[in-house]
């Protein structure tokens, strides 16, 4: 696997036993397959950092990439399917496509922050999770439930559903957030300092001179104004 054309990502001794056994969620694994290329490749072998014949379970997986936009997650999902379709079965392989062509079809949904994505990319390891563990059962009972898995990547899935609500919540809570520092005024002292000492000079400046309780009744007024 390490030495694979499909593996076109980090061939991590981490992450290629994960990424065997489909560990993804609570397991470890994200959908951040970053592309490696051969450049990538040949300065991670030559800095010799990883024991690549270690794959012991205590190895730890290294920390993934965060993803800023949809397109990364879209390519993520490519690379990991390149990986699918020379090592996992046909129903996996499927289950990877559509994953693929679901995230494109969120693109044009809407505009996504780098928040949102982070909150995408965790709604879908969640179903990668949800059919390893549906493919467990099936094979302890002899069930077809993995193949149901496939039609929660869409719109009207309801845990989707659950993550699109907490992402309009997270945006209308930071519209309220700048909307609200928009309305509070900056303190300023070199403001507050002119507008006491403008009235004075206008007074002073006069022919007849006032007399100080006046300055302070002018510096009042004008503070208030």
């Amino acid at each position: 696997m390490i030495s694979s054309r499909a593996t076109k990502f980090k061939p991590h001794p981490a992450i290629i036993a994960r990424v065997y056994d489909f560990e993804f969620g609570r397991r470890g694994l994200s959908v951040h397959f970053v592309r490696f290329d051969f450049a990538a490749r040949r300065a991670w072998y030559a800095n010799a950092s990883v024991n690549l014949n270690n794959f012991a379970a205590s190895v730890s997986l290294p920390t993934a990439s965060k993803r800023q936009s949809l397109d990364d997650v879209s390519n993520a999902l490519s690379v990991l399917h390149v990986f699918a379709e020379e090592f996992f079965d046909h129903g996996t392989c499927r289950l990877l496509s559509c994953a693929r062509e679901f995230s494109e079809e969120l693109r044009s949904f809407c505009h996504w922050s780098a928040q949102d994505i982070a909150t995408l990319t965790f709604w879908f390891d969640s179903i990668m999770e949800e059919y390893r563990a549906a493919s467990e059962q099936d094979a302890r009972l002899g069930s077809s439930t993995c193949s149901t898995i496939t039609s929660k990547l869409s719109l009207q899935d309801p845990d989707l559903q659950s993550v699109l609500y907490i992402i309009q919540s997270e945006r209308l809570a930071a519209l309220g957030t700048a909307a609200s520092a928009l309305r509070r005024p900056p303190y300023d002292s070199a403001k507050i300092s002119d507008s006491f000492a403008v009235p004075i000079r206008l007074v002073r400046s006069g022919k007849h001179p006032v007399r100080s309780s006046m300055l302070c009744h002018v510096k009042v007024d004008k503070a208030c104004a």
